[in-house]
């Protein structure tokens, strides 16, 4: 039992400590409150008057703190003031205090300290305040302090007489320039110190009168001295670490910001690359036209590589620096997939080898590039930049025509297959290499084809006819179904006006619309624009959407899908039973027919499981007003259990495989002969 109450009683008294000391802190830097310091500074005063001892304190103000937060945020200011508690404390000792007086003031106590050990902490403190922000704050603001000095030998009466000089000494240092170190002294002998950034060195200033013209031209001149010493310390900061010429990071910089990429790839498991480019013939441009020309060419090709990754989708991180002579390296962090990295290359390519107008001259660009990935190539900086140099070598050597080359072989081979077919898809787009085959609908009750799937063929000019499951996937992922998308739909319109021509009415076909098209701006015109030019009835037009992609957008989709319906065109979902399955769109959506999906279908006549799950849907969907079409019918058990089941249209090998357009008419025309002798009779080609 007392074992039992001394824990609980230590526990007590721990949260007690705990509770004291959050009570005596300032939240956001860690130092004394006001409060706190204002009830320690005055034990500490009251011992030295009665001892007769030594006691110091400055009072600290960041300069210009309004313009931190105002241009660089609130979370840039409290780092700021993070940076200058973390400077007070680690140059102050056990037994003095450290305390946050308001805002950006902060107040520290010397107890034992004699005024020039006070002024010579604080001018200690000044200069790394100023040297340490630009360093630890990336992108953020240079930011200085001004520093009033004053001691218990000036002989307040009390410690709030005390701080009342210390605040004195830091307005005169404030007034006089700022960034300042000012010990407090009657008005005609006031003491300010500053640091001459050129030569390192302490300038004391004690004026006979604040009023003497002789006075104030000389603080004029050292105003203008610190500003020049500023500059020149500011543009020899920049020196260290840009290159003069293009502006760019440089080699060291560089090394940098990898360094820092592969700590954030490591702890947040992050894809990092690096690529090493140089412009081919670049010592032949210097040699024939001069070393001005070799000089505007490299501004040029940095202007355009920093243009471009400016402009590049899906990269949040990015560093492009001037490496070497004629080298430029990239840093990209951050990137979703392996992937993206094929996409870059090709635009750096793209905008690099471009003719370059300079001084007169026509320059014919190009470059080669080296790439490295971090983790799957490299896991040091030496390693991820010598490897892509290796790469960019190898590149050189080997004279590919990409003109690019990845360490990894696997990828060089992936990303080359993925630049041949962007770029064949983009040509056919502009040549329209395409084909519609149609896959056929049978009505079960009369046996007549009353409706066609238009499925896209790509005839690729050297692989031939090709299938879209080598293609369509990939041009949804890289922008480039939406022209694919608009070719189906007019040119199924088109051939539904032929059709009418040939006295076929009542064939509605139906074209898929992937998710991307869907929550297209201008999809509903582009239908209707395509159906009025060829003056088709909307009535005949379908769209085929799968659960997944209405789902995966349900507002914008609802609201298309909507317009869509309400002048005249049929929506139909497609797999059904495969996505999302829920019965509130089906009750909400202007949905007309649901399609059963082949997976169902594929084995309804052995497994018991999906007889249930099919003729539920259908009688689901009667109930609901919808037609049924079962899809993936092969085999005439199936065809037979799906009529007893009461299905209305089926489609499939079956029935037919996906034929170009005259085949589809003739099989138009047979379902009609023959759905007078039998309407069940299948149609198969």
């Amino acid at each position: 039992m007392v074992t039992r109450l001394e824990k609980t009683k230590g526990q007590v008294q721990q949260q007690n400590k705990e509770l004291h000391y959050l009570a005596t802190r300032d939240p956001l830097t860690g130092c004394l409150n006001r409060r706190s310091l204002g009830d320690q500074f005055e034990g500490l005063f009251n011992t030295a008057s009665e001892d007769g001892t030594e006691l110091s304190c400055f009072m600290v103000d960041l300069d210009h703190f309004k313009f931190v937060n105002d241009n660089h945020g609130h979370a840039t200011g409290d780092l700021v003031l993070k940076l200058l508690a973390e400077i007070l404390q680690s140059n102050t000792r056990e037994g003095e205090l450290v305390g946050r007086y308001g805002g950006e003031e902060f107040y520290v106590v010397l107890p034992g300290q004699t005024v020039e050990t006070a002024t010579t902490v604080a001018e200690r403190i000044r200069l790394r305040v100023k040297n340490e922000s630009s360093k630890r704050i990336e992108g953020g603001p240079r930011v200085t302090a001004s520093i009033g000095v004053a001691s218990i030998i000036d002989n307040p009466a009390n410690p709030d007489e005390l701080t009342n000089l210390a605040d004195q000494a830091l307005y005169v240092a404030k007034e006089s320039g700022r960034n300042r170190v000012v010990r407090w002294q009657p008005e005609s002998e006031m003491v300010v110190s500053e640091e001459d950034d050129q030569h390192n060195s302490t300038i004391i200033i004690k004026p006979v009168s604040s009023d003497t013209e002789e006075v104030r031209n000389l603080e004029n001149r050292i105003d203008e001295l610190e500003n020049i010493a500023s500059q020149f310390s500011e543009e020899l900061e920049y020196a260290k670490s840009y290159d003069a010429l293009t502006q760019l990071p440089n080699q060291v910089l560089f090394y940098d910001r990898v360094s820092q990429a592969i700590e954030r790839g490591i702890r947040h498991d992050q894809i990092t690359a690096v690529f090493v480019v140089d412009i081919e013939r670049f010592s032949q441009v210097n040699a024939t036209l001069g070393r001005s020309i070799g000089d505007a060419l490299l501004q040029e090709v940095a202007r355009r590589l920093n243009t471009t990754f400016r402009k590049t989708d899906g990269i949040s991180r990015m560093t492009v620096s001037r490496y070497a002579g004629d080298e430029f390296s990239v840093l990209l962090t951050d990137l979703p997939n392996m992937e993206q990295v094929t996409w870059v290359v090709k635009r750096l390519l793209d905008v690099i080898n471009k003719v370059v107008e300079i001084g007169g001259s026509t320059i014919y660009l190009s470059c080669h590039v080296g790439v490295s990935i971090y983790s799957a190539d490299a896991n040091t900086v030496d390693e991820l930049l010598n490897n892509a140099i290796t790469a960019k070598q190898y590149c050189k050597s080997q004279k590919f025509e990409s003109n690019y080359q990845f360490y990894d072989q696997h990828m060089q081979e992936l990303s080359t297959k993925h630049l041949k077919l962007d770029k064949d898809l983009r040509d056919s787009i502009e040549n329209e290499h395409w084909q519609l085959y149609y896959q056929p609908k049978q009505d079960m009750k009369t046996g007549n084809i009353v409706g066609a799937e238009a499925l896209i063929r790509w005839d690729h000019p050297k692989r031939g006819l090709l299938l879209p499951f080598e293609f369509i996937d990939f041009a949804e992922k890289h922008g480039l179904i939406v022209p694919i998308g608009d070719w189906i739909i007019n040119q199924a319109a088109k051939q539904m006006r032929e059709w009418l021509d040939e006295g076929i009415q009542d064939c509605k076909v139906a074209v898929n619309l992937s998710s991307v098209q869907l929550i297209q701006h201008d999809i509903i015109e582009n239908i209707f624009n395509a159906l009025e030019k060829y003056d088709v009835p909307p009535r005949l037009f379908e769209i085929e959407i799968t659960e997944t992609i209405l789902m995966s957008n349900i507002k914008d989709a609802t609201e298309t899908l909507h317009r869509l319906h309400a002048r005249g065109i049929h929506i139909a979902i497609d797999d059904f039973g495969t996505g999302y399955s829920s019965l509130s769109y089906l009750k909400n959506l202007p949905i007309d027919c649901l399609k059963i999906d082949r997976a169902f279908i594929k084995d309804v006549c052995n497994n018991d499981m999906d007889k249930k799950i099919v003729k539920t849907l259908i009688t689901m969907a009667h109930s609901m007003d919808k037609t049924v079409v079962a899809e993936g019918v092969e085999e005439n058990e199936q065809y037979e259990l799906l009529r007893e089941y009461a299905c209305d249209e089926i489609q499939g090998y079956l029935l037919s495989k996906p034929v170009p357009s005259d085949e589809l008419v003739e099989m138009i025309k047979n379902s009609v002969d023959s759905a007078n002798a039998s309407p069940i009779k299948l149609v198969k080609s």
